[in-house]
């Protein structure tokens, strides 16, 4: 069956009726100008507020819309995102907005958002504890398990697994950020409230030992 073609009275080419609204108001039921000359020749600012009007009036339509076509152009979307994100984040200004944005969407969609990272979280523990580690300590998992393994798998300092159960924690020198080994939840707290402080906790040996021999002199009664 052969193609149906029309001539467009702007670029005066002659193109199949595909490229061609419908317009029974039209000659042969199509429009004059074709899809191209007719989208070339919208005023930008016009053509965003008629399609904001259009989302509004028809939400579930544009979702649709928009989904089949995310679904067709997965990398011209990708690609357009990345290039609008680049763009975006080039300036002070524009990584101020962007980061307006995100706020006022996670306000917006505080459940949605929260449901999204329990989910994440749930599928990708080993990627998320890799990456605080690396962020935090500087560290990558491989070499903490190094540590724990250099350690026999225990604290560094009682010789016992954290009593919660949880993995140990990373203990690291707040002056340097060096790190200096693996410790229990109780043995990681105690030395944070002497403030890392060695001669605090020689001043608490002694307190203890003190006392200790005091009690044992004691009679018993």
């Amino acid at each position: 069956m052969p193609t149906i073609e029309k001539k467009c009275g702007r670029c005066e080419e002659t193109k199949p009726v595909s490229e061609f609204r419908p317009d029974v108001r039209c000659s042969g039921g199509y429009r004059g100008t074709c899809k191209s000359c007719t989208k070339a020749s919208r005023d930008p600012d016009k053509e965003r507020e008629y399609q904001r009007r259009y989302r509004e009036r028809n939400p579930e339509q544009a979702a649709a819309s928009q989904a089949r076509y995310r679904e067709r152009n997965q990398e011209k979307v990708r690609s357009a995102a990345l290039e609008r994100y680049r763009e975006k984040t080039s300036t002070e200004e524009g990584r101020a907005e962007l980061a307006r944005q995100k706020r006022a969407y996670r306000e917006k969609n505080l459940d949605k958002v929260n449901e999204l990272k329990r989910a994440w979280y749930a599928d990708n523990k080993g990627k998320h504890r890799a990456a605080t580690l690396l962020k935090m300590y500087g560290i990558t998992l491989a070499q903490y398990n190094m540590i724990l393994e250099a350690q026999g798998g225990v604290c560094a300092i009682c010789k016992e697994t954290c009593h919660t159960g949880r993995n140990l924690a990373v203990d690291h020198c707040h002056a340097t950020d060096r790190v200096r080994g693996l410790l229990c939840g109780h043995c990681n707290q105690g030395i944070g409230k002497f403030r890392d402080d060695p001669s605090r906790l020689m001043a608490a040996i002694k307190y203890l030992t003190k006392h200790d021999e005091e009690n044992d002199e004691c009679p018993t009664p």
